[in-house]
């Protein structure tokens, strides 16, 4: 499984848990961001990327 690295803290999660937690914003389907679950840094994920390692679409809604 795919693991990012957030450039802020350092903290490594799941791109679903990223997701996750922007799940109450309005722009969610449009966005190319995720956030870190552990101190809200939005990170630039290339959705590309995500796709070939087989994690889906970063726009993705849940």
């Amino acid at each position: 499984m795919t693991q990012v690295k957030c450039s802020f803290c350092g903290f490594s999660f799941a791109p679903e848990e990223g997701r996750a937690a922007c799940a109450g914003c309005p722009l969610k389907r449009l966005c190319r961001r995720i956030k870190c679950p552990n101190c809200g840094f939005e990170l630039a994920v290339s959705p590309r990327r995500l796709r070939k390692e087989g994690t889906g679409d970063v726009r993705q809604a849940k």
